[in-house]
Formats: C-alpha cells, structure tokens, sequence
C-alpha cells in the first residue's frame, strides 16, 4: 500500500481548491497555491518534499513524460490525490498558481519556451535548472525575454541549478 499523508481519511472533493496536507484537507487562505513542471526524478522529490510543507498547496502538476494523465498521488508513490497531471504547460496559467517550481531541463531557450505562459499570468518561478543560475552566461536573448516578461507581469524567475 503507498505511502499515506496526513489527509488519508478525506476524500479528493474535500481538498476544494488544492491539497495542502499539513492543514490535513483544511486549505488555509492564505496557502500559496503552487503548481509543479516536471515530474523526472528530481521534480518527484520536489513534488513530495512540497507535499510536507505548511502554508503551501499543490494545485497543478505538468510533465510532458510517462506521469501525464496520472494522478499526482500516484506518480509520487502515495495516495491517490484527485490532482491529475496535465501534459501541457498552458494548464499553469489557468491554474491559478502563483509559483511554478520547475524542473524539467537545462537550456535556457528550452526554458523560455516553458516558462512564457505561466510568466503571461504572472507566476513567479523556482527552476533547478543549471544554466539559470547564470542565464545571460548562456543565453543572453532568451535570458533577455524571460526576464522582459517576468518583468511585464509583476512575476519573478529565480534559478537555482543542481
């Protein structure tokens, strides 16, 4: 049997407007609702690492690999979530989110490409990937657009690299 969270007696429907396990289904307002891009190895212990973290709830996940179309729960080997995974980065901008933690690559063009419609609507970014840490080193016209559109949308990109 997988893993249980705190919540293991509420059903999905009870968790309205996202999964913030440390409240125990109870989704505080003023949890920040986080979406997840990325779903390899890294981006799954990220995934449960938030799953732990008060103040925080997951409201969108997205991989373009093997976990799209799954529930979050049991991509992450837990309990069934009633979070399904989307397959399209678009599904960020309507989610709601305020933060995208991403990892899903390295180079900053592919990243751009990745980051435009969540940026669009204003979320703010965490990315593990490495040529973020410094993007202009890497990318200087890419690194200029991210940052143009952060910018535009009052949102902000913060890199973090592995």
């Amino acid at each position: 049997m997988p893993p249980v969270l705190p919540f293991a007696n509420e059903a999905p429907s009870e968790r309205v407007g996202g999964i913030d396990p440390c409240n125990q289904g109870e989704v505080s307002v003023d949890a920040v609702p986080v979406a997840i891009f990325g779903l390899g190895a890294v981006g799954r212990e990220v995934a449960r690492a938030l799953m732990t973290k008060r103040g925080l709830r997951v409201v969108c996940a997205v991989d373009a690999g093997e976990a799209a179309g799954q529930d979050l729960g049991a991509v992450l080997g837990l309990q069934a979530l009633g979070l399904e995974v989307a397959s399209d980065a678009s599904a960020l901008a309507a989610s709601g989110a305020r933060v995208v933690v991403h990892s899903t690559g390295t180079k900053v063009v592919d990243l751009y490409h990745q980051m435009k419609d969540a940026l669009q609507a204003g979320c703010s970014i965490v990315t593990a990937a490495e040529e973020m840490v410094s993007p202009y080193t890497y990318d200087p016209e890419h690194a200029g657009l991210i940052d143009q559109l952060a910018r535009r949308h009052g949102a902000s990109v913060l890199g973090t690299g592995l």
